[in-house]
C-alpha cells in the first residue's frame, strides 16, 4: 500500500507548511498535494506554477487548484473521478491494496485535526486522502490540509460516510490517484515544470487581475461594519486569503525554477538553459510582497468591520503593482 509506512504521531510537514510562512496553510486541496508529493519523494514547489494563470471570479479571487493535467504533466500522477458503487470504505481499501490513493470528499465535523474550527461543531465539506484504514479497529490515518492525522470510532464512521447521516451526500466526490507512472528524476520534473509554466502563462487573464480584485475590495470595505464579522470571514477567505496563498505559491514555484536556472555551473546537476535566475528571483520577491500585503489587508478589513477607519490604498496599490511586475518578469522568462 502506498505511504502506509507514515505515522501521524511522527509526521513532519513539508517546509512549505512551516509555521513562519505568511500563509501556513493554503486550501485543503492544494495543501494535500503538497504533502503527498513530498511524501512520494517529489518536489512540491512546481505545483505552484498553476498560480500563473490565476485570476478573479466575480467579486473575489478564484480558488487555486493544481489541475489533473498539471499533476500528470509534472509527476506522471493520474487523477480522475470514480463512480461509487460500494461504500467509500470498501473503495479506499481496494485502491490502497492496488497501490493507489483516493481523494475523498469528507465532512470536517468528523476530522479531529479541525478541532476549534469545525470538529464536532460545523458541517464543512473538505478533502482528505486516506493512507491507512483499519475497519476492525475503525481507525484511519489520512492527509488533510498541511498534515497527516489519525482518527477512530464514530469519527471513522462519519469521515467515510458509513452511517446514514442527513448531512452526508449519498455520493461523495472521490478521485482515483494512480501512481504507477511516477516521474522521479528532478531534472525531468524541472523540464516539465518549465513547459507547464509556459502553458499557464499563455492562458493568464488579460490585464492585471489583482487590480480587478482591489476594485472589489474598494466596493465591499465600506459595507463591512453593517455586514459584520460573519460576512467578513467569508469574504476574507475568498478574497484576501485566496490571492495571498496564490501569490505565495507563485513565489515558491518561481524561486524553485530560479534555483534550477542557477545550476548551470554545476556539472552534476541539470540546468534550464536560457533562464535568468536573478530575474526569476526578483519576480519571486514581488510575489512575496503581494502575499504579505494580502495578510495586511485581511487585518485592515477586520478592523474596518469592527468600526475603525483604515486607509487601504497603499496596500492595494503595492499589491497591484508587484503582481504586475512579477507576472511580467516570469512571462519574459517562461512565457
Amino acid at each position: 500500500m502506498p505511504l502506509d509506512h507514515l505515522r501521524a504521531d511522527t509526521f513532519t510537514p513539508h517546509p512549505l507548511h512551516r509555521d513562519d510562512r505568511v500563509w501556513t496553510q493554503t486550501n485543503c486541496y492544494l495543501d494535500i498535494w503538497i504533502e503527498i508529493a513530498a511524501a512520494l519523494g517529489l518536489p512540491p514547489e512546481p505545483l505552484g506554477v498553476c498560480a500563473y494563470s490565476a485570476g478573479t471570479v466575480p467579486g473575489a479571487w478564484a480558488f487555486l487548484k493544481a489541475q489533473t493535467d498539471d499533476l500528470r504533466d509534472l509527476y506522471g500522477i493520474e487523477v480522475a473521478e470514480i463512480n461509487l458503487w460500494r461504500t467509500v470504505e470498501e473503495h479506499v481499501l481496494d485502491h490502497l491494496g492496488a497501490g493507489e490513493l483516493l481523494t475523498v470528499e469528507s465532512d470536517a465535523y468528523y476530522l479531529p485535526d479541525t478541532d476549534g474550527v469545525s470538529y464536532g461543531t460545523e458541517r464543512v465539506k473538505t478533502t482528505i486522502v486516506p493512507v491507512r484504514v483499519d475497519p476492525e479497529a475503525r481507525a484511519m490515518t489520512y492527509f488533510h490540509n498541511s498534515g497527516l492525522y489519525a482518527l477512530h470510532g464514530e469519527d471513522y464512521d462519519g469521515a467515510l460516510a458509513l452511517r446514514d447521516l442527513p448531512t452526508c451526500a449519498p455520493q461523495p466526490y472521490v478521485e482515483r490517484v494512480r501512481l504507477d507512472g511516477l516521474v522521479r528524476d528532478e531534472a525531468e520534473i524541472r523540464r516539465r515544470a518549465t513547459a507547464l509554466a509556459a502553458r499557464h502563462l499563455a492562458r493568464r487573464p488579460a490585464g492585471n487581475p489583482v487590480a480587478d480584485l482591489c476594485d472589489s475590495v474598494r466596493e465591499v470595505a465600506p459595507t463591512l461594519p453593517e455586514r459584520g464579522f460573519a460576512f467578513f470571514h467569508l469574504y476574507s477567505f475568498t478574497a484576501t486569503r485566496q490571492l495571498g496563498l496564490t501569490a505565495q505559491a507563485a513565489a515558491d514555484a518561481t524561486r524553485w525554477l530560479a534555483d534550477g536556472a542557477a545550476d548551470g555551473d554545476d556539472p552534476d546537476r541539470d540546468s534550464q538553459p536560457g533562464l535568468d535566475a536573478d530575474e526569476l528571483r526578483t519576480a519571486a520577491d514581488d510575489f512575496d510582497v503581494v502575499s504579505q500585503e494580502m495578510k495586511n489587508l485581511q487585518f485592515a478589513l477586520a478592523r474596518i468591520t469592527g468600526g475603525r477607519a483604515r486607509d487601504l490604498e497603499p496596500t492595494l496599490q503595492r499589491a497591484t503593482e508587484r503582481w504586475g511586475s512579477a507576472i511580467d518578469r516570469v512571462a519574459a522568462q517562461l512565457g
